[in-house]
């Protein structure tokens, strides 16, 4: 395998070894200003008469040397095979593509932790922050967004693009129409499993998210569980809150220590293969989601390919081109090759 020398950018030299050769340019300069004639007049006449003044012919006498030098040098250089380097790295992904099946119905815009808590975010927020940060760390995989209430929506089919995906992260918000609210667990999950279902990844996998219990009975959870088992599809089901909430006169709403009821998610994640979570708050939301992203890992295969291109070939002619004016200049000053 040929040892590059980095030089900057994305240059370097394939064959540095012949950089060596440089180190008898100095060598070469010396012995051929030994070569030189000496001076018809003597030494000692020179010290007499005070040092003789170089005019512009003597200057000159030395550009067939410089010439020819400077040649040899690019010469070199040419030798040592300067090179455009360009690293690619092909990566062979078995990936996984997962989906977020997220509840959006207005049960979601209540808060995640205490209401008396500073700053309390909503369910929604919450969640769509940290989510953010689990697609951001899915190189190599595909993700979609289904989002549901009564009626389920896909959002963003499985894609590599995850800048999209978490563009379309930021655009959800609770249903604003009446008659779109509701909790369809069911249907939800069976538009996330239609999407995974002729995908050909190593693994398929939705995490699901709500903060309540099916009230539309479309399709029942545990068909959609069933479906999502029989395409080898794993499902994490996510149960987010802590409290339960009540509307009371005047539409002011109240909370009550009465648990979630959890049971289709539970349900769900035991037929799929997956697993079930509790998010009472913020906190233990990114654990969740911290916890899915290490289950399931992208398995990455790299191979790394060099594309090389020689560049020395002006370096050659140039070297060339010097030397031969080297020579050339020395027919009228002389001073070059001996």
């Amino acid at each position: 395998m040929t040892a590059y020398l980095n030089l900057w950018g994305d240059l370097a030299l394939a064959d540095p070894v012949f950089l060596v050769l440089l180190l008898l340019l100095p060598l070469l300069w010396a012995w051929r200003r030994s070569r030189r004639c000496r001076p018809a007049v003597p030494w000692g006449g020179i010290r007499e008469r005070g040092r003789i003044p170089a005019g512009p012919r003597a200057r000159l006498s030395r550009l067939p040397e410089f010439l020819e030098l400077l040649g040899l040098g690019f010469l070199v250089v040419a030798l040592a095979r300067p090179q455009k380097i360009r690293e690619r790295v092909d990566i062979e992904s078995r990936g996984v593509d997962i989906v977020l099946c997220l509840d959006v119905s207005s049960s979601m815009s209540l808060p995640l932790d205490d209401p008396g808590a500073r700053n309390p975010a909503s369910r929604l927020d919450a969640i769509k922050k940290v989510a953010v940060r689990f697609v951001r760390g899915r190189k190599g995989d595909r993700v979609g967004v289904v989002t549901f209430a009564r009626f389920p929506r896909v959002l963003c089919p499985p894609t590599m693009d995850l800048n999209a995906v978490e563009g379309f992260l930021k655009t959800i918000q609770v249903v604003q129409v009446r008659e779109e609210d509701g909790t369809a667990i069911g249907a939800g999950l069976a538009k996330a499993v239609a999407l995974l279902a002729k995908s050909n990844a190593r693994s398929r996998v939705v995490v699901l998210l709500t903060d309540g219990q099916e009230n539309i009975h479309r399709i029942e959870p545990r068909d959609a569980a069933l479906a999502a088992k029989q395409f080898k599809i794993r499902v994490h089901t996510v149960a987010a809150g802590r409290y339960t909430y009540v509307q009371g006169p005047f539409g002011r709403v109240f909370k009550q220590e009465i648990p979630l009821d959890t049971r289709d998610l539970e349900e769900i994640a035991r037929t799929t293969g997956g697993r079930f979570f509790r998010a009472r708050d913020r906190k233990a939301l990114e654990k969740v989601w911290s916890d899915i992203d290490r289950m399931e890992k992208t398995v990455l295969k790299g191979r790394r390919w060099v594309d090389a291109k020689d560049v020395g070939s002006p370096l050659l002619v140039l070297g060339v081109c010097l030397v031969f004016l080297g020579l050339l200049s020395g027919l009228f000053y002389p001073g070059g090759l001996p």
